[in-house]
């Protein structure tokens, strides 16, 4: 019985550190992002960071916030960064997957710019078997050729 009430002692000590650890632990808020070379780009109080280094952040754009989740080369042209991303609307606390996991599409997407900020393409099989073929081109001609911008 006095081993239960420590492991519950225990237990209650670990929830209060937890509680207790700074907000850094928080995912930060992007102050703008934009695309450069098939990769994202963020500003976070003046600091730019890219690709790998935007995991677990954040970005609003318009009445939707996006949070990346993971960050890859593309395994056929090194220079292509391809993102799992989700996202919620407004106040709500549900997030979603962009891109979700299927038969037709991978869950991962390429980031592609555009006037009012950066826009998601998620891949699919055929998107994939353009890559594999884009081989050898630049990360922003075989952007233009599989994705069509």
């Amino acid at each position: 019985m006095a081993g239960g009430r420590l492991d519950s002692l225990r237990g209650a000590a670990l929830l209060a550190a937890i509680a207790a650890l700074p907000s850094a632990v928080e995912a930060k808020s992007l102050d703008a992002v934009a695309v450069v070379n098939g990769r994202l780009t963020g500003n976070i109080n003046g600091v730019m960071i890219d690709a790998r280094d935007l995991v677990g952040n954040s970005f609003e754009e318009g009445l939707l916030t996006y949070s990346i989740v993971d960050a890859a080369h593309d395994p056929f042209l090194p220079g292509l960064w391809r993102y799992r991303i989700t996202w919620k609307a407004g106040g709500s606390r549900d997030w979603s997957a962009l891109c979700r996991n299927s038969r037709g599409s991978t869950g991962w997407a390429y980031a592609v710019p555009g006037e009012d900020g950066p826009h998601f393409v998620c891949e699919d099989t055929d998107m994939a078997v353009c890559f594999a073929k884009a081989n050898g081109l630049s990360a922003q001609r075989a952007v233009a050729l599989c994705l069509g911008n």
